[in-house]
C-alpha cells in the first residue's frame, strides 16, 4: 500500500468531517433563524394622515387598510404603490355602513374580512376604485356571546375566538352551527388550571392570523406562547405549540371575569401578520416596570413556517405598533411613534 494512497485516504476523511460540521452548523442556524437588520423608510403622503390609536393593519393586492380605534371612522385607505391616501370609512354608528367595534383584519381569497364584535357582524371591506371609496358587506352574522373576532378558514368553515366557557377557537360552520372546541387557556400548574377557562382567557389573550387556506397562527400577548394550527375537514387540528413563558397575573374580584398582571410580567407578541408560506409575530419581551408604554412597541419579527418551525429574525431599526407584510413589493409596513403615529416601510432585503 502506497504512502500516495493513504495521504488520499486521510484527505478524504478530512473532507468529509468538513463536510459534516459544515452541516451541522448550518441545521443550528437554521434551527434559531437568521438573523436580518431591516432599515425603515417614512411615508410621506400627498394628503395628511392623521392617525389615533392604530391597532392593525393589512395589504390586499394595491391597497393598504388600517384599523384606527381612536378616530371619527375606523378604516383609512391607501392606494398603492403610490400611497395615495383615499380617506377614512366606517363612522361610529349602528346604521349601514357603520360600526361600533373594529380590531382585526383577516384575507380569506383575496378578500378583507374584519368582525364587528358588538354587533356580532362579519364583514367584507371592498375597495371600490371607481366609486373611490370603501364598502362593506355583511356576510354572516355570529349570535354567541362574546366573541372577540371570527373569520374564514374555508368557503363553509369559520373560525371563532372569545371568551368561551370551554376552548380556545371554536369552528363553526357559515349557519353558526358548532362543529369544533379546540383545547382549553393554558395553565402553568394545577392551581391556576383549576380557574375557569373565561377567567384564563383574560390572561391568554392574543393576536391570531390565517394564511387564507386553513392555517391558523395563534400568539399571545401577555406571554411567549404560540399555536399553529391547520384545517382538517372540520377540525383545526394542533400542528404546533410553544409554551416558552407563562404570564405572571392574579384574578380580580369575585364576580365577572377580570385579572391584573404583574409589572414586571414580559409581555409577548404585540401583532401578527401571514402569509402562504408562514407568519410573522412581533414580539416585545418587555415588562411595564421597565419600559412602561414602550413596553407595548417592538423591533423584533419572528418569522415562522406553518409547521412552527422559526425561519428568520427580523430586527427593525425602530420599534413600531403593528405591522403587515407585502409580499407583492417584498417590504413590511408598520405605524411607528414619531412621536405622533407615522406609517414607516422596512423592504425587505
Amino acid at each position: 500500500m502506497s504512502w500516495n494512497f493513504l495521504f488520499k485516504c486521510d484527505m478524504y476523511r478530512v473532507e468529509i468531517i468538513i463536510l459534516l460540521l459544515f452541516s451541522l452548523c448550518s441545521c443550528q442556524q437554521g434551527e434559531k433563524g437568521e438573523e436580518i437588520g431591516l432599515f425603515h423608510k417614512q411615508i410621506d403622503l400627498e394628503e395628511n394622515l392623521i392617525l389615533g390609536a392604530p391597532v392593525d393593519m393589512k395589504c390586499v393586492d394595491d391597497n393598504l387598510i388600517i384599523i384606527d380605534a381612536n378616530s371619527d371612522a375606523f378604516f383609512h385607505w391607501i392606494k398603492l404603490p403610490d400611497f395615495k391616501y383615499m380617506g377614512k370609512y366606517g363612522e361610529l354608528g349602528q346604521g349601514p355602513g357603520e360600526w361600533l367595534k373594529a380590531k382585526t383584519l383577516h384575507v380569506f381569497q383575496d378578500t378583507l374580512y374584519c368582525y364587528d364584535s358588538y354587533k356580532s357582524e362579519l364583514l367584507q371591506i371592498i375597495p371600490d376604485d371607481d366609486a373611490g371609496k370603501l364598502t362593506f358587506r355583511s356576510c354572516h352574522r355570529f349570535g354567541k356571546d362574546l366573541t372577540i373576532d371570527l373569520f374564514p378558514l374555508s368557503q363553509s368553515r369559520l373560525c371563532a375566538y372569545g371568551c368561551f366557557e370551554h376552548g380556545m377557537l371554536h369552528v363553526t360552520d357559515t349557519a353558526g352551527m358548532l362543529l369544533q372546541v379546540t383545547r382549553d387557556f393554558p395553565a402553568r400548574d394545577r392551581t391556576e388550571s383549576m380557574l375557569s377557562n373565561q377567567l384564563r382567557f383574560m390572561a391568554y389573550q392574543g393576536c391570531m392570523d390565517t394564511d387564507g387556506k386553513g392555517n391558523v397562527a395563534y400568539l399571545m400577548a401577555d406571554s411567549k406562547q404560540c399555536y399553529v394550527y391547520s384545517l382538517v375537514e372540520d377540525s383545526l387540528a394542533e400542528i404546533f405549540s410553544d409554551q416558552s413563558s407563562y404570564p405572571f397575573y392574579k384574578p380580580e374580584g369575585n364576580e365577572g371575569f377580570s385579572v391584573s398582571f404583574k409589572p414586571e410580567n414580559k409581555f409577548g407578541y404585540q401583532d401578527i401578520t401571514a402569509d402562504e408560506s408562514g407568519f410573522y409575530g412581533l414580539y416585545s419581551g418587555k415588562s411595564f416596570q421597565d419600559y412602561q408604554q414602550k413596553a407595548f412597541e417592538s423591533s423584533l419579527v419572528e418569522a415562522y413556517t406553518w409547521k412552527g418551525a422559526l425561519k428568520a429574525l427580523y430586527r427593525f431599526d425602530i420599534p413600531v405598533l403593528c405591522f403587515c407584510i407585502d409580499k407583492k413589493r417584498d417590504v413590511f409596513y408598520a405605524i411607528t411613534n414619531n412621536p405622533d403615529p407615522v406609517l414607516v416601510c422596512f423592504p425587505l432585503l
